[in-house]
């Protein structure tokens, strides 16, 4: 199998010949704006591989996207295009890229010119997202270029378009399976050589950079109102890791790491998750119980809107909020501890994805369509 094979960080990008002959090919598209659509992507990929071993399945993305898929060790189709590309510089890219690869079924995670290109060459297509917007018309004309909507939230947390009418498929949140669990505190603390009695705080902002939107300041401040005897703030910097590193990396209650793929192992050290808004990474934690915060500029409303639906997150307002305020929600959050298991969400938009993808396989494959 050529694609979705483990690959070195630092492969390069994937060549973009055809599919073989012979086989069923999928191209993934992915929407290339930071990393919240490849992190669900990949592990929808996994478990479909583990469904349907014989599909070939490529992954297209571009920007934060194609880096992400790079970093966990996938090939990709690098678009080469910005975060957020003119829509018809994307359309004609992905127009290209369908033609050169002649796939038997395109999937879109929230990459809407991926839907139009592939009706332009009568391949279908599924769309998968966690949110609805107002209608408009290029947006109600790609949707409806899918065979299916697969929608990996919970019902009734965004108005449903009407004139989708039966397509949408309500999955739950599409949560990776880790190899870490709730059980697993003990030991992902003496790997990362933390005390078992540290208060443990884990900053993991996301792709929006300081100098768009800032927290450090206002997070630092609120940490150091934080008087617990053994701390530790553990900040995933990414593209901000040399200049947050210069500034806060030699305290000895602040441990600066650019990125780390074994974010379960972090989450499970730790006894709350701060991020600017990000909501993969408020159900991830809300998926162990850990409660988080999200400090939010209001750059991107259907984080907001989600992050304010999980129980265990406390959503605040960038430049409503003081360190004052801000200290005493972490306090209240790492002395409330997680929530017992009982109490977890049974969320299950993997498994779900994995399901509709493989019946949307068999059907093309019985119908013998190309």
């Amino acid at each position: 199998m050529e694609s979705a094979i483990p690959m070195p960080a630092t492969a390069p990008p994937m060549q973009e010949k055809p599919f073989e002959d012979g086989r069923f090919g999928v191209a993934f598209f992915s929407r290339g704006r930071g990393r919240g659509h490849a992190m669900p992507d990949m592990a929808i990929a996994e478990e479909l591989l583990r469904e349907l071993p014989d599909l070939d399945l490529r992954f297209v993305s571009y920007s934060g996207g194609a880096e992400a898929f790079r970093r966990g060790g996938y090939e990709v189709v690098d678009l080469q295009m910005p975060d957020e590309p003119p829509i018809l510089q994307a359309i004609v890219k992905e127009s290209q890229t369908i033609r050169r690869l002649r796939p038997r079924l395109v999937i879109s995670h929230e990459e809407l010119a991926a839907l139009p290109a592939s009706r332009i060459f009568d391949v279908p297509s599924l769309f998968i997202t966690d949110f609805f917007q107002d209608p408009n018309p290029f947006l109600m004309g790609a949707m409806q270029c899918a065979r299916e909507i697969l929608f990996i939230a919970e019902r009734g947390i965004f108005t449903e378009p009407p004139f989708l009418g039966d397509a949408v498929r309500y999955l739950g949140p599409a949560v990776r399976r880790f190899a870490y669990g709730r059980g697993g505190r003990a030991r992902a603390r003496r790997e990362l050589n933390i005390p078992a009695d540290a208060a443990v705080v884990l900053l993991q902002p996301g792709g929006y950079r300081e100098a768009v939107v800032p927290l450090a300041d206002l997070a630092v401040a609120a940490w150091d109102r934080l008087a617990y005897p053994s701390k530790l703030l553990i900040w995933i910097a990414a593209r901000d890791y040399d200049s947050i590193q210069a500034r806060f990396g030699a305290r000895p209650d602040v441990r600066v790491m650019e990125e780390d793929m074994a974010i379960d192992r972090l989450m499970v050290a730790s006894d709350l998750v701060i991020t600017k808004g990000n909501r993969t990474t408020v159900f991830e934690a809300a998926s162990f119980g850990i409660p988080s915060i999200t400090v939010s500029a209001g750059v991107n409303w259907p984080d907001d809107v989600a992050n304010a639906h999980v129980r265990t997150n406390a959503s605040l307002r960038a430049g409503a909020v003081n360190p004052e305020e801000l200290a005493r929600r972490m306090r209240a959050a790492i002395d409330g501890g997680w929530l017992p298991e009982a109490e977890l969400p049974r969320w299950d938009g993997v498994a779900g994805a994995v399901r509709a993808i493989a019946a949307h396989v068999r059907q093309i494959r019985e119908a013998g369509v190309s």
